[in-house]
């Protein structure tokens, strides 16, 4: 993965100059897969992290409201400093900070979950319909492909 890599957005397939997009495979339907051929040039888009600020001067524009963490966690200090209860930004900042760890769970924001499909009718049909027959699973920091087995 990028050394700049936060949330997985999608996974492209390159064929014939075309980007096809990959869908995730369910852990439980990993029987249905095989290791795909090797040398396949895949498209990974995805999140990156913040850039780190190193200077006084330096700014940047927060998502998804994470600045309220800063200031209250700033504000803290300072009601710290001044000797007055900290302990209502306390709760806040914990709530804040909850907040930010369950939208880190999930670093996978391409698609939504999906029914795990456990029933073998029409796999011929499936590979038909899906020219680049590859899924994908993001393994912490690896990005698995497998490519949809052929029943005999």
């Amino acid at each position: 993965m990028p050394s700049d890599f936060y949330k997985l957005t999608g996974v492209d397939v390159v064929q014939n100059s075309y980007n096809l997009p990959i869908r995730r495979f369910e852990f439980a339907e990993r029987g249905n897969y095989i290791a795909p051929q090797a040398g396949q040039s895949i498209v990974l888009w995805y999140i990156p992290t913040f850039t780190r600020l190193s200077g006084d001067s330096d700014s940047f524009d927060f998502l998804n409201g994470y600045e309220e963490y800063v200031i209250v966690d700033a504000a803290i200090k300072m009601l710290g400093k001044e000797e007055s209860d900290v302990q209502a930004m306390m709760i806040r900042k914990q709530a804040l900070l909850d907040r930010i760890n369950a939208m880190s769970d999930n670093r996978d924001a391409n698609e939504p979950y999906r029914i795990t499909d456990i029933d073998n009718y029409n796999y011929s049909q499936r590979y038909i319909l899906n020219p680049t027959n590859l899924r994908y699973r993001l393994r912490s920091s690896n990005l698995v492909l497998m490519e949809w087995a052929a029943w005999p």
